[in-house]
């Protein structure tokens, strides 16, 4: 009964274990909801379960406010109720005999499953003060204990309802509270989460918003940034053109202007060759005017004796008969003749010795004065050719440079000889005036109204002379005068003339009509120089003008380029606007892509396509494919001028430069292509010959300056070729016999080794101002370290020892001792290098040849891409890396056809010689074969049953399903195949390859 009523009875103190738990789970419980009180809205339903739940959290809370006192209370309530449990227990095992005799036989006999049942169900409703806890505990010992085979299942139904009603009667009303509490949480905790998720979607189509409406301004400011900056490209290239137009404007000023001082200059010339000649008239004049003199007084002295012995002799015959008179007339007259003898003896002699000093003045002035401008620079220039021994033994030539020297380039300089000519040409003048100023009135009328003074020629002015003396009743013999080389000859010849003439008025006329004709002519030249002088004052004052226009011209310039350079800097502002922009945008476009991706969750299934995949390969390689051979980057004048170099002597050519000067250009020759094939890589296979043609067309700009500067430096280096770093150049230049040039494989050797040498800074120190010597030295160190490098050339022991061995015995001591170690010539250890270089090159060939011929059937010289990757895939499959390959082929590529690159045999075998492909051996390998007679042997086998093969082939090939285009290919392979295996061709390991590679790709 009492079990049974213990086991209805409800239980009124929980455990202490219970009771912690609840406060713990209390504590929490209320953290929690006072977090979440704030943020959920308050419902009627669970108000009072709430506040009720607050209540007893509250009570339970204050019991916690002293905690020792608290615990201390606690340990001793839970010793008293452990200790009053022990005596009930023992009690009640006492009280229980059956229990004892248990004990007693449990060593004899099995238990009894009924009394073991009865003691644990007793224990189990056993009524008891103390705690559950240690009452469990007991039931648990006690049911381990008990249980066996027998009474397995019954005991564990009644632990197991033990268990249940335990549970029910202590958590009932716990858990339905807590049921109750849960389940309007989890109402309240959903409609929180559905708030949330409604904000949250709020909140990213707000985003979403904003980000297109910054990416539509961001377009717009984009679409204006792009708009001011098309304008201002148009207005950079309004200014562009305004700039060419206004320099093309100063180039046609400066031409202007170069041509009007080339007039300038010519008229200058006119004007002093005028002077010259008015001079030499002028003094000619005077002599005239005194020899007229001279010749008037003589003939009124002889006229007056005359008159005297006339007078004398009518006298006589006055006194005398006339037989007399006769007679004595016959006397006078002979008299007379005798006493005029003397004086036209004199007049003679005197003649004689001016007319000879006259011819004497005439050749000179004939061999000294020209007056064709052009044929006075032209004289002036084969003068000045003249060697000085020449100029100090023909003494008279000195005058003839110094007179020559009328294209000299200050024209405006006033010189002693200037002014002594206009004193003397003013005195003239005024001479002339004062005597027939009256008489010659109407002549300088008539040629002061000449507009085309300055057009006349010498012979249209004499002309012009004759009409005035003519009109003006002059006789024909005194126009003589003008046409006459000079005036003395003409003097003497009118005197001699006049002496014989009688009639003293008659003289007098023509001596008068020869002075004003001279003077008619003399004024005439100053009208004409008046004329000149004017027209070079316009001259003066248009290159004046034209000098003003070309400034403001160039003050233009300069401010059109000042605002060309703004609007470049303005454009390259707006620019890093633009690119901050679509920075921007691309930011913006990357977070609005990364919400998309959130929203959808779409997976990204992105394919990266490889080096392979990004090719148009062929379906069939190239095999026997006609091409022409392209050489677009050396399509200049640098071969064909040296081979005109090389065909003619230019024995005359002395302008030779200095060889300090030829060795300084050939170190920054090798400089310059160094650096320039690194940013262009073209110019690897560039020849040094067409890269200085090149070069020097990129300084001068001029095609005939080009020429002339290359074959000065040409001729130079040709020159100097016995030096051994001339020599070297001269070969990279192919100046030399074809198998002593380099090739240009050569050349980037050594331009390598240079560039190498030069880098190593650690080692050695570097020799400064070594350009211009003519022996280029490095330290030793620096060469060893070199040659420690070569292995990856493929150069073989045996080899570097020698070259180690020459370098040792070539080493110098630095005069400068700054390298202890020594110094060697850079020119002699490349020599041996290179040479080595290409006999390796020569013996890669020997076997290389048979891969090369086998992509080459037709024999044009080239390999393309196709056939280079196609070669090394059958051929060398161990070391085949499509990528790899593909980059070594693009970076050496020597040939170019149809935009198509290709390797010629000298760049096919140095490659094969660097990466250690198609050896004998492995040739072999993929003929499987041993030696290459079992390869002769293989292909007089294939020969014979060539025919059946070759139907089979073709048969094979119509069988194949696949596009009539690569069908086509296989098929003219095959045919070419067949046609040189026909031939008898030496060529039998080639064409054996090329078979084996049709079957591997046609199947």
């Amino acid at each position: 009964m009492e079990a049974r009523n213990h086991h209805n009875q409800k239980t009124t103190q929980p455990s202490i274990h219970t009771k912690h738990s609840s406060k713990q789970y209390s504590i929490k419980s209320e953290n929690r909801i006072k977090t979440s009180q704030t943020d959920l809205p308050k419902q009627i339903d669970t108000q009072k379960i709430m506040s009720d739940f607050y209540d007893q959290c509250k009570k339970r809370q204050s019991k916690l406010l002293y905690p020792y006192e608290g615990t201390q209370n606690f340990i001793h309530q839970r010793n008293k109720s452990q200790q009053l449990q022990n005596d009930s227990l023992l009690q009640s095992i006492d009280s229980c005999p059956s229990f004892r005799n248990q004990i007693r036989t449990t060593h004899n006999s099995p238990p009894n499953k009924y009394l073991l049942f009865n003691t644990c169900e007793k224990i189990l409703n056993q009524k008891s003060n103390g705690s559950k806890r240690i009452q469990t505990k007991q039931a648990e010992k006690l049911f381990m204990q008990q249980i066996n085979q027998n009474n397995r299942a019954e005991l564990l139904i009644k632990i197991e309802h033990y268990i249940r009603d335990f549970f029910t009667e202590e958590c009932r009303e716990m858990a339905n509270l807590f049921d109750t509490f849960m389940r309007e949480l989890n109402y309240q905790i959903q409609d929180q989460k559905y708030q949330l998720t409604l904000q949250e979607k709020q909140l990213e189509i707000q985003k979403i918003d904003e980000i297109i409406r910054m990416n539509n301004n961001h377009v717009w400011a984009h679409e204006d940034m792009e708009k001011q900056l098309l304008s201002l490209k148009s207005q950079n290239m309004d200014q562009s053109t305004l700039i060419k137009k206004n320099e093309n404007d100063v180039k046609d000023l400066q031409a202007k202007i170069s041509q009007q001082k080339h007039l300038l200059e010519q008229k200058q010339n006119e004007i002093l060759i005028k002077n010259r000649k008015i001079k030499e008239l002028g003094y000619e004049v005077l002599q005239l005017q005194r020899k007229l003199d001279y010749l008037e007084n003589k003939a009124l002295k002889d006229n007056r004796s005359s008159i005297q012995q006339v007078r004398y002799s009518m006298f006589q015959s006055q006194q005398i008969g006339s037989n007399s008179n006769l007679s004595q007339q016959g006397n006078n007259t002979s008299n007379k003749e005798n006493k005029f003898t003397p004086l036209i003896e004199e007049q003679q002699e005197d003649s004689s010795v001016s007319i000879t000093e006259q011819e004497d003045e005439e050749e000179k002035e004939l061999n000294q004065i020209e007056f064709n401008t052009e044929r006075i620079v032209e004289t002036r220039e084969k003068e000045s050719q003249v060697g000085p021994d020449l100029i100090i033994n023909y003494t008279p030539m000195k005058e003839v440079q110094t007179q020559l020297n009328l294209t000299d380039k200050k024209f405006d300089d006033l010189t002693q000889d200037i002014c002594e000519q206009a004193i003397n040409f003013i005195d003239f003048l005024n001479i002339s005036k004062d005597k027939t100023e009256t008489d010659l009135s109407q002549v300088n009328i008539s040629f002061m109204n000449i507009n085309t003074v300055d057009k006349l020629s010498e012979e249209d002015i004499i002309k012009f002379v004759d009409q005035q003396v003519s009109q003006y009743g002059i006789p024909q013999s005194t126009s003589s005068l003008v046409k006459q080389p000079s005036m003395r000859a003409n003097m003497k010849r009118a005197s001699i003339i006049l002496d014989k003439q009688p009639p003293q008025t008659q003289q007098t006329s023509i001596n008068n009509s020869k002075v004003k004709s001279m003077i008619t002519f003399i004024k005439f030249q100053g009208i004409k120089l008046l004329q000149l002088e004017n027209n070079l004052k316009e001259s003066n004052s248009t290159t004046e003008e034209l000098k003003k226009v070309n400034d403001n011209l160039v003050i233009q310039n300069k401010e059109l380029k000042d605002q060309n350079s703004k609007l470049i800097e303005q454009i390259a502002g707006l620019h890093v606007k633009v690119s901050d922009l679509e920075n921007q945008i691309m930011s913006d476009a990357m977070d609005l892509n990364q919400v998309l991706q959130q929203q959808e969750k779409k997976p990204q299934n992105q394919k990266v396509n490889t080096l392979a995949q990004r090719k148009n390969k062929k379906a069939a390689p190239q095999l026997g494919q006609k091409v022409t051979i392209s050489y677009d980057f050396q399509k200049n004048q640098s071969k064909l001028l040296i081979e005109k170099i090389k065909s003619k002597s230019m024995g005359k050519f002395s302008n030779f430069l200095p060889l300090k000067l030829v060795l300084k250009m050939i170190s920054t020759f090798y400089f310059e292509k160094i650096t320039n094939q690194k940013e262009n890589k073209l110019l690897r296979d560039q020849d040094m010959s067409a890269y200085i043609y090149n070069y020097y067309l990129q300084q001068f700009g001029y095609t005939k300056v080009t020429e002339q500067r290359f074959m000065i430096l040409v001729l130079s280096v040709k020159k100097y070729i016995q030096i051994v770093r001339v020599n070297m150049f001269a070969k990279f230049m192919n100046l030399l016999e074809e198998k002593s040039n380099y090739r240009v494989e050569e050349l980037q050797r050594y331009l390598e080794a240079l560039e190498y040498v030069q880098n190593i800074q650690n080692l050695g120190i570097t020799i400064k101002d070594n350009e211009s010597e003519q022996k280029h030295y490095i330290p030793y160190v620096r060469a060893l370290a070199y040659l420690g490098q070569l292995q990856n050339f493929n150069f073989t022991q045996e080899e570097l020892n020698y070259l180690k061995q020459d370098l040792e015995n070539q080493k110098e001591n630095d005069p400068k001792n700054i390298n202890k170690a020594g110094i060697v010539d850079f020119d002699l250890l490349m020599i041996r290098v290179l040479t080595i270089f290409r006999n390796n090159v020569e013996k890669t060939k020997l076997y290389v040849i048979n891969a090369f011929a086998a992509c080459d059937l037709d024999g044009n010289g080239m390999c393309n891409l196709d056939e280079w990757l196609l070669l090394i895939r059958h051929i060398e499959p161990d070391k085949f890396e499509e990528d790899k390959f593909v980059d070594i082929f693009e970076e050496y590529a020597d040939l170019l056809e149809d935009d198509e690159k290709n390797l010629s045999f000298d760049r096919f075998s140095i490659l094969c010689m660097e990466h250690e492909l198609f050896s004998d051996a492995q040739q072999n390998k993929f003929l499987k074969v041993k030696n290459n007679a079992d390869a002769e042997q293989k292909f007089e086998q294939l020969k014979e049953n060539w025919i059946q093969v070759y139907t089979e082939q073709i048969k094979r090939l119509n069988e194949l399903k696949m596009e009539e285009i690569d069908k086509q290919k296989w098929q003219k392979i095959l045919s070419v195949l067949d046609r040189k295996i026909a031939q008898e061709h030496n060529s039998k390991k080639p064409l054996l390859i090329a078979f084996k590679i049709f079957l591997d790709e046609s199947k």
